[in-house]
């Protein structure tokens, strides 16, 4: 008997949070299913089809002068779609493609740009991106923050929505020699390392951690901010009229095995977003056994657990507070260290996949 074929419709690349859920769904359910992402990419203006390391090219599409954004290059490019026994929408950027004709699941990360400050056009946008999520079969969302967001924005019924947490590789994100980690990024030994790993967006506060980041300097000059990200203008002038100077570095977003070596260097993973879908990168950083101080909003909380110290996002003080108990309370950190590796070992992508799994035969039995 045939194998149910499963497409999974993807917008972003592998190395990335959405990307590398879709790789793993593929790898651990390839056994029951005939799985396939389908990677609308934009950088290369093709759709993919992509099975482990081979892929092909479903599509190609030319840049153009006008309406060269991804919006309209999915649109161009959605009719090359192949048929499958069931899509899986694994972003919900895309779920405008589900129609009520066939069977689609969606997985929702988050809403956050309703959330977040923004302009009526961008709301209307959004709203259009998301429009296929009222007519999905079921809808996994990453945490029971994102599944009441959904609730609120949408009027989802709660029985078409089910939550399915994302995982960590262990095998990858582990606990390093702090000692090589630092060589290998030129940081002094006797540093105390602030990390934050995000995208430079409202959302993610970084202009709140470079204000406690300024403060603590003033107590502890051996402090050192890292970014993971690419730093918006807006937040390389904070850092300058703070006075950070070499006290403040950014990487560009690195690879897995770099982000590795960064979790490894840090004293501390701060991370204190205003609004988050899940919070991988938290996960990852307990799974390092870096000590965590992250924010007390939307879905971290279900990540963290008791694992880590949780703040008022808005409060700079109470997170400088925060990160200097972690960095001067040797204890203390040890203690975060080792529950936050407890945290993590509940969340594991086999989990993830054979949730998800549950769902497809689930799907595929209710329309078959």
């Amino acid at each position: 008997m045939a194998k149910p074929s499963i497409g999974l419709l993807c917008d972003l690349p592998e190395h990335s949070g959405i990307g590398k859920y879709g790789k793993y769904l593929q790898r651990l359910l390839q056994d029951g299913f005939d799985m396939e992402i389908v990677y609308f990419n934009y950088e290369e203006r093709s759709l993919d089809a992509v099975r482990g390391k081979e892929r092909r090219t479903l599509a190609n599409t030319p840049r153009l002068p006008l309406l060269d954004n991804k919006p309209w290059f999915w649109q161009r490019v959605k009719a090359h779609i192949p048929r499958y026994d069931l899509k899986h929408v694994i972003s919900q950027n895309l779920s405008f493609l589900v129609h009520g004709n066939g069977n689609a699941l969606v997985t929702c990360h988050d809403i956050a740009p309703l959330f977040s400050p923004s302009n009526p056009w961008e709301r209307w946008g959004r709203r259009r991106l998301y429009s296929g999520l009222r007519r999905a079969q079921l809808i996994l969302a990453d945490s029971e923050s994102t599944r009441w967001d959904l609730m609120q924005a949408f009027h989802i019924p709660p029985e078409r929505m089910q939550v399915v947490p994302l995982g960590v590789d262990r095998t990858i994100f582990r606990p390093l020699d702090k000692k090589d980690c630092r060589k290998k990024l030129d940081i002094p030994l006797e540093a105390k390392v602030i990390l934050n790993v995000a995208i430079d967006k409202w959302r993610k506060n970084v202009g709140g951690l470079i204000r406690a980041a300024a403060s603590l300097i003033k107590e502890i000059p051996e402090v050192i901010l890292i970014l993971a990200g690419t730093p918006s203008p807006r937040t390389r002038e904070l850092v300058r009229t703070m006075g950070l100077g070499d006290k403040f570095r950014a990487v560009k977003p690195p690879s897995e095995d770099e982000l590795v070596t960064l979790y490894n260097t840090a004293d501390v993973f701060a991370f204190p977003s205003f609004y988050e879908g899940f919070g991988l990168p938290v996960l990852e950083a307990m799974a390092c056994g870096t000590p965590v101080v992250a924010t007390n909003r939307t879905s971290v909380p279900e990540v963290v657990g008791e694992a880590g110290i949780l703040i008022n996002p808005e409060d700079t003080s109470e997170l400088a507070k925060e990160i200097k108990r972690v960095l001067t309370d040797k204890p203390l950190s040890e203690t975060l260290s080792a529950r936050g590796l407890a945290r993590s070992s509940e969340f594991t992508w086999e989990k993830t996949a054979e949730a998800t799994g549950e769902a497809y035969q689930s799907v595929l039995g209710t329309r078959n």
